[in-house]
């Protein structure tokens, strides 16, 4: 890119994995004749998986001639979920990859996942990943509007059933990083 394309607050890509935020630039000082540029890089993950962002300076130059494109705001916040998923993916546990492995493409965000009450710690892995986006017990799958001209008699009838059926049972939605991450494991699947 050209030096006048580089901006303070812009996201900048080398087109491979590379993710950069210009925070500051100005003129060079301590007899530095070159402009410099102090950005943030993403990508680089702290010990429980989460990214740290990392200062640096540069000169302008070199900074633009790493920078191969700017990204849109849609842009940036994809390759963020793409960089997390990739960590989040590698840092699963085997039965967690396992059970997101399963899934095929055809998931949309409004596809619900049945989770049996045994499931529950699996449940709480991927919610701690920030992978679910919804949690909800099965007896919400009918909404109070269905249930509303239900006498007492009806109720009690489904409550029997449920408790039956499927108590502690949750119905489970992917959240961005969530379906982020399918990509991932299922690009890698494909690759092994």
């Amino acid at each position: 890119m050209k030096k006048k394309e580089i901006g303070v607050g812009r996201y900048y890509t080398n087109c491979k994995k590379g993710l950069r935020e210009v925070t500051a630039q100005g003129p060079g000082g301590s007899g530095s004749h070159e402009d410099y540029v102090r950005y943030r890089t993403y990508g680089l993950y702290g010990s429980n998986g989460a990214d740290v962002p990392v200062q640096h300076t540069s000169s302008l130059q070199r900074f633009a001639e790493w920078a191969k494109a700017e990204l849109s705001p849609e842009e940036v916040y994809r390759k963020q979920l793409e960089l997390n998923a990739r960590v989040i993916g590698i840092s699963l546990s085997r039965r967690a990859r396992s059970f997101l492995q399963a899934f095929g493409s055809g998931m949309t965000m409004l596809s619900p996942v049945l989770m049996c009450d045994e499931d529950d710690h699996l449940i709480i892995e991927l919610d701690e990943k920030d992978l679910l986006d919804e949690i909800a017990p099965t007896f919400s799958l009918l909404g109070t509007e269905a249930k509303s001209g239900w006498d007492e008699e009806d109720q009690d009838q489904y409550h029997d059933i449920e408790m039956r059926m499927g108590f502690g049972n949750h119905i489970i939605y992917f959240s961005d990083l969530g379906f982020a991450v399918l990509e991932y494991l299922q690009a890698n699947s494909q690759k092994a």
